[in-house]
């Protein structure tokens, strides 16, 4: 799962969708092809990608037709605990460095 998030980040389309989720919180397919200009195949897949990471959520509200895309809030957790625990071997490191530069 860790590779998955990460992964799933790196890419810059996916990055965008994230960020732009995060911003307005539920969106449809439609909205995000009006925000990104790209064919609905290609977000599509790139949503999918998020979705398998565990960073969105695709479900359809009831009374709607069209499904809606809105962040993962336990995989933001998840991606949340990675970075926290980079963050910590890093701050190891950073206590070694400076001992062994004194």
């Amino acid at each position: 799962m860790k590779t998955y998030l990460f992964n799933a980040l790196a890419n810059s389309t996916r990055y965008d969708l994230f960020m732009l989720l995060f911003k307005y919180r539920v969106l449809t397919l439609a909205e995000l092809m009006q925000a990104f200009s790209k064919p609905r195949s290609t977000l599509r897949h790139h949503l999918g990608l998020l979705i398998d990471a565990g960073l969105v959520l695709s479900y359809i509200p009831v009374g709607r037709r069209e499904a809606v895309y809105t962040l993962n809030i336990g995989g933001i957790d998840k991606l949340i605990e990675e970075l926290m625990e980079i963050r910590g071997v890093v701050d190891t490191w950073r206590v070694a460095n400076t001992a062994a530069a004194v």
